[in-house]
């Protein structure tokens, strides 16, 4: 697909407010996976490892519903 994206370096003294803008839910454990749709909304998180099947079933939903 060839997708084009920024990459965020985050390098605070302080980095929960940054961690909170992301979602108020997470605490800032890693791994942390968040998709967004094309008006930035989160439309799926998952938090610690996540299953290639199950991000792709994710992708997948977001991109069926759009169509």
């Amino acid at each position: 697909m060839k997708a084009m994206m920024p990459v965020v370096l985050l390098n605070v003294n302080d980095p929960e407010p940054a961690i909170h803008v992301v979602d108020a839910q997470w605490n800032g454990e890693l791994p942390a996976t968040f998709l967004y749709d094309r008006d930035g909304k989160v439309v799926f998180k998952h938090f610690g490892r996540i299953k290639p099947d199950e991000l792709r079933a994710a992708i997948d939903k977001q991109v069926d519903s759009k169509q």
